[in-house]
Order: structure tokens, then C-alpha cells, then sequence
């Protein structure tokens, strides 16, 4: 079982493999399982790392086939996922410190088929074929920063 102290979520990963390497100022883990996540199966590879004299600490989940909602509603600066219906992959790195503070949250994520739904800006649903968006939010600024981000949808048009 995984708990989240400061959320307070709750996470059960019946067949979790855990690793951890203890080294001169600087402990790494690692975590491979499957979660069920709101009644279905997610396959998760978690890599995290803790350096004692930045007292920082670096999370990087990665993941395949989730629902973007799912994330909407867990990491607040991945609100406008919401809109997404579509299988959502790839990879989050959030960074804290010894506080618990969040200091930056790297992503890098791939979109596959689906629609894009905005009820009070889209007169319907666009079709989506793929999508890829890579950047970085800065959760004490409130800054969200897109290093790539692209749209092509099924009628051929690209953003």
C-alpha cells in the first residue's frame, strides 16, 4: 500500500516491486506494479531519489493508458486535462522539498485517439487523432511552461 500523507489518498499495488539503494549523501528507490485506479488496471514504473544535501526530493512516475481526467483532478496544474477523452501516456517528475513543498513539476505526455471537449468554448467535441505535450509547471509561480505542444486531429488539421 502506497499513502500520500499530505493528500491523503490511498493506493493499493498488490504485486508492487520495491527497490531502494542507500549511497553517500543520496537514496534512490524504485517501484514497479500495477494499481487499480477508479476500477481500472494501470501498469505504473515509479523512480524516485532523495539527495540529503539539496534536500530535494524527485518523483517520476511513468504510465500507459490512463484517462488525462484522472490527473485533472489529482495535480492541480493538469486541470485543462479534463477536456481530454482519450488514453493519456507518458511520464510526470514532480520535485519537493524536505517540507513537502512542491517546487516543479516536469511532464511529457502523448495523447492517442479521442475528443477534445469544451462545453463553454466548442459548439461539439473535436476529434482528436494524436496530441504530445511536453513542459514544465512551476507550482509556487504558477507558471505553466509548454516546450511542445501538438494537436492533429482526425479531419487531417494539425496545431
Amino acid at each position: 500500500m502506497i499513502e500520500d500523507w499530505k493528500l491523503n489518498p490511498r493506493w493499493v499495488v498488490p504485486e508492487a516491486q520495491i527497490g531502494f539503494q542507500r549511497g553517500e549523501g543520496h537514496v534512490y528507490g524504485t517501484l514497479t506494479g500495477a494499481l487499480d485506479w477508479r476500477g481500472r488496471r494501470v501498469d505504473l514504473n515509479v523512480d524516485a531519489d532523495y539527495t540529503v544535501a539539496e534536500r530535494i526530493a524527485r518523483v517520476t512516475v511513468h504510465f500507459a493508458n490512463v484517462e488525462p481526467s484522472d490527473f485533472a483532478d489529482v495535480v492541480p496544474e493538469l486541470a485543462p486535462l479534463d477536456y481530454i477523452a482519450a488514453p493519456l501516456s507518458g511520464s510526470l517528475t514532480l520535485r519537493v522539498n524536505d517540507t513537502g513543498e512542491q517546487l516543479g513539476l516536469n511532464f511529457d505526455l502523448g495523447v492517442g485517439a479521442g475528443q477534445i471537449n469544451v462545453p463553454d468554448t466548442l459548439a461539439q467535441p473535436l476529434d482528436l487523432k494524436d496530441a504530445r505535450f511536453r513542459g514544465y509547471a512551476d507550482g509556487g509561480k504558477g507558471i505553466l511552461f509548454l516546450d511542445e505542444a501538438s494537436l492533429t486531429f482526425a479531419d487531417g488539421f494539425r496545431a
